[in-house]
């Protein structure tokens, strides 16, 4: 479990898509602090 996420039920749930994969990365990275996801340029802003 991190930031309260079970990720061992997550992936139950079913098969997840690359892209659905994808999402859930980006938004477990911003909970832990990469900053935020700058879908222009495909990475990580700093957070002001």
């Amino acid at each position: 479990m991190k930031n309260g996420v079970p990720f061992d039920r997550l992936f139950e749930c079913g098969p997840l898509t690359d892209y659905e994969r994808f999402a859930f990365s980006i938004l477990f990275s911003e909970f832990e602090g990469s900053g935020i996801w700058n879908w222009s340029s495909m990475q990580f802003d700093k957070k002001e």
